[in-house]
């Protein structure tokens, strides 16, 4: 992996994401007019989509291009040719994107800000196509309780009175919320998340599994006994933009239940 990027700095970041707009909509113009037989068959919304993943490639090119460091959106890259492989489109088609934002910024800013840009990104194109050989090991949950089979299902189903009732025997047999939620809901979101990047589940389906799981953490939280505060104080935020806050429920479940 390449961790000696050139940065690029305020002004040419500035510019960088001016042009950020107009270099997914012509990159993913020359995707369909090179690739058109496979994007038509997506429709009218396959036109969007493609514009909206050229716009995450750059919003993860850009920290590259501001600490010079490239890994992180290789490991994007990798995570993102494995979900649209599964949908149908070929993961050929991430590294000749990669080269036509390489050469649309190189027409389009200034030369010293256009090296770093094009580096960056044919950088990233090479570390991306020698990785694919050897994909990064999927993040490991704790070992899931019996109860996360049927808990699974449930939010599979839509099925929150079961959920909730999951929940309940769970508490009720003298488990801590904050074990349910490493043995029962964590393991079982991991799969969920699985399943969707796998194309074995909808989108929908997953934001309903991960509605029920937060209703059925917040019962169980309202279940648990509570203890005297410490007087400590945790803050606990996302990133502006990314509303993935449910790890972030768990953590704070945990610090609110340890007072």
């Amino acid at each position: 992996m390449n961790a000696g990027l050139e940065t690029v700095g305020a002004e040419g970041l500035r510019r960088f994401d001016a042009l950020r707009t107009e270099a997914a909509d012509a990159v993913t113009e020359r995707l369909y007019a090179t690739y058109g037989p496979i994007y038509e068959q997506y429709g009218p919304r396959g036109r969007k989509t493609c514009r909206e993943d050229i716009a995450l490639h750059l919003e993860f090119l850009r920290p590259a291009l501001e600490f010079g460091v490239a890994p992180p959106m290789v490991d994007y890259l990798c995570w993102y040719a494995s979900v649209i492989a599964a949908r149908g489109t070929p993961r050929e088609h991430v590294a000749p994107s990669l080269e036509w934002l390489a050469a649309f910024y190189a027409e389009r800013m200034e030369p010293a800000e256009a090296a770093a840009v094009t580096a960056a990104l044919r950088a990233a194109r090479r570390d991306f196509l020698n990785a694919e050989t050897a994909p990064a090991a999927a993040p490991q949950a704790p070992d899931p309780w019996p109860e996360a089979a049927v808990f699974l299902s449930s939010l599979l189903a839509g099925d929150h009175r079961e959920a909730l009732a999951i929940m309940q025997r769970c508490t009720d047999g003298g488990r801590s919320l904050s074990e349910i939620e490493l043995h029962v809901v964590q393991p079982v979101l991991y799969q969920i998340g699985e399943k969707w990047q796998a194309n074995q589940v909808a989108v929908a389906g997953e934001h309903m599994a991960t509605a029920i799981a937060q209703s059925v953490m917040t019962a169980g939280l309202l279940r648990s006994t509570p203890v005297a505060p410490n007087g400590k104080r945790a803050l606990l935020a996302c990133v502006e933009g990314n509303d993935h806050a449910l790890g972030l429920r768990m953590v704070a479940d945990a610090f609110q239940l340890g007072g």
